[in-house]
């Protein structure tokens, strides 16, 4: 991100991914370009917060638990995402992405102290609710799960650049499954159409169906 240097202030912020000057402010020096959905930290004078190699150090730690995730290797997940706490103690996906692996480990108290913080401080964020409603789903608390969802979903629909494509489609998929555990079955075949239109995979999808019981939906 660069600055115009007649001026300091977040006008003159131009995003150094696509170019764009319109930013979205999302809470506590964090603003986020509306045009490709890239964060950036702004400190207490609208200028950008910059440091390259704390920055490169947490991108590096975000790639290589990513790895260990897909080879459900948590506890070595868990090890390399802690590392990121010295450089960005309070970045949200650092936050939510340790809430997550608690919770995949079984700590759900744990889980839940990380995702706390994160709806704390980055209360506009719906990738936060989406992981705090997972807990609720999966100890099979459906009504406690349900309004965290749909906090998730009230927000990518206010501002659909509040999360990445993937996870928005994620959301709709996990809603799908929650209200379809509670009974209402015409609703969540309209969450999981809206979920496939965003990009769910057809394998989320049967999943989906089969923990629901359904054999033959046209989804």
């Amino acid at each position: 991100m660069k600055i115009n240097d007649t001026e300091n202030s977040i006008s003159s912020l131009i995003c150094d991914s696509c170019g764009s000057t319109d930013f979205k402010k999302i809470t506590r020096g964090e603003y986020v370009c509306r045009y490709c959905g890239k964060r950036f930290l702004i400190d207490q004078n609208d200028a950008p917060v910059t440091d390259p190699e704390k920055e490169s150090e947490l991108i590096r730690i975000f790639n290589e638990a990513a790895g260990y995730e897909r080879k459900d290797q948590y506890e070595k997940e868990l090890q390399t995402l802690s590392k990121g706490l010295k450089i960005a103690p309070d970045d949200c996906t650092l936050l939510t992405k340790l809430g997550r692996v608690y919770w995949r480990l079984g700590f759900l108290n744990r889980a839940r102290e990380y995702l706390d913080k994160a709806q704390d401080l980055y209360p506009d964020d719906p990738v936060v609710y989406n992981n705090i409603a997972l807990l609720y789903l999966s100890k099979n608390m459906y009504e406690e799960a349900r309004p965290y969802f749909e906090k998730s979903i009230r927000l990518v629909e206010d501002d659909p650049l509040s999360a990445g494509y993937n996870d928005t489609a994620v959301i709709y998929g996990n809603y799908a499954l929650c209200i379809g555990l509670l009974g209402e079955m015409e609703e969540a075949r309209k969450y999981l159409k809206i979920a496939k239109k965003k990009g769910y995979p057809e394998s989320s999808i049967k999943n989906v169906c089969k923990k629901l019981k359904i054999t033959s939906w046209n989804i």
